[in-house]
């Protein structure tokens, strides 16, 4: 996965650099310039290196579906099947859902590949 960088980043160390520039421009005196420079130019320098640490977005998943369905209240027979390039794959799974009048029941799946893995959730009505 290729890492991106906002745009936001390589600014940064730009407005740093500017800003350094206007205080010694300005003549604004140090008791060590020399060795404050150096820590400024240091700084700027691992600015301009710095990324953001992205170990933990290869965690995530390629893709997210949602299907949203409206169905009236009552107690339903809920067919999931998974697709792999807009053709039918792997096993379905089908399981009994109560819908509650007026609230939000959501079914969660997890399918790495062809086939669901684990146990399908269902929310609470």
């Amino acid at each position: 996965m290729a890492r991106r960088r906002p745009r936001s980043l390589p600014r940064r160390p730009a407005r740093r650099g500017a800003l350094l520039a206007r205080f010694v421009g300005a003549g604004v005196r140090r008791a060590a310039q020399g060795a404050g420079l150096a820590v400024d130019v240091a700084g700027i320098a691992w600015e301009a290196s710095e990324s953001a640490d992205t170990r933990c977005w290869g965690l995530l998943p390629d893709e997210i579906q949602v299907c949203r369905i409206e169905l009236p209240a009552g107690q339903h027979e809920v067919t999931l099947q998974p697709l792999a390039s807009i053709k039918l794959a792997g096993r379905s799974t089908t399981m009994r859902v109560d819908i509650a009048n007026g609230r939000n029941t959501y079914l969660l799946a997890v399918v790495p590949d062809s086939n669901i893995v684990g146990q399908v959730l269902v929310s609470q009505p």
